[in-house]
């Protein structure tokens, strides 16, 4: 019997060192991109691409991974300080763009990045982006990049003027109050931020319109450049990741 009670402590103390084994893991994600990624009325990680992860996050039973949401800018900050092991969703761009990131996870979801304009702004429908939206204010997300390298290069120039803000709400809302032309985001992500204020009654006015597809893109986990040698799982991390990702997608 004494043997038995042993063999029942050393088990349970080989429990909980396999538990205390795990490697802690921090990603960061946006907090504010509705419905891919933010905190919902319960201040929990909620979205499209939360639903996408935590799944295959459990299956990795080497880490205890914790999906933490915050401002988009400053998840790209500790990204690129190597102060997390990796963000999402970000746009897969060449390096030139964020030099900081080492590493792109496969594809998780495409996404459609479109332009909504203020009804009746233009007399006929325009064609060419960005040439056909110089002298006119772009409202766009804080941190995001997209848009295209002539946009920017317009931006730069000064035939486009850019204005930032932190949510899809106060962009739709700049647009709605005429202080900004057009507001370029995801598709999905400004149609329902824009039902959310008409229903709320925070809408008011004619409501804008569609006016082009500006890229598609597919959202990955990035993983940091900074200091990657410091997570010794880094490579085990990222291949353990793509692996179960590809074979949830061929289920």
């Amino acid at each position: 019997m004494r043997r038995f009670f042993l063999f029942l402590l050393l088990a349970g103390f080989g429990y909980s060192s396999s538990v205390v084994a795990r490697q802690p893991v921090v990603i960061f994600g946006d907090a504010n991109y509705p419905p891919y990624s933010y905190l919902n009325a319960a201040g929990e990680p909620s979205g499209i691409y939360v639903d996408l992860l935590r799944p295959i996050f459990d299956q990795m039973t080497d880490y205890a991974i914790e999906i933490q949401l915050v401002p988009w800018e400053r998840a790209l900050a500790a990204l690129e300080a190597g102060e997390v092991l990796a963000i999402f969703p970000p746009y897969f761009y060449p390096a030139s763009v964020r030099p900081y990131i080492g590493h792109y996870s496969v594809p998780l979801y495409q996404e459609e990045v479109v332009l909504f304009c203020r009804r009746n702004l233009f007399t006929s429908h325009p064609r060419r982006w960005p040439a056909d939206f110089f002298g006119r204010v772009i409202g766009i997300n804080q941190g995001f990049a997209f848009g295209g390298e002539a946009f920017w290069l317009a931006v730069q120039r000064g035939e486009v003027q850019l204005s930032e803000a932190e949510t899809n709400w106060q962009n739709l809302l700049m647009l709605m109050d005429q202080r900004i032309d057009c507001y370029m985001n995801d598709r999905l992500s400004i149609e329902q931020e824009l039902a959310r204020m008409v229903e709320d009654g925070e809408w008011q006015g004619s409501l804008p319109q569609e006016i082009r597809v500006v890229e598609r893109h597919t959202g990955h986990l990035a993983f940091t450049l900074a200091h990657w040698h410091g997570y010794h799982y880094y490579h085990d991390f990222i291949d353990l990741f793509d692996r179960l990702y590809l074979e949830r997608d061929a289920e």
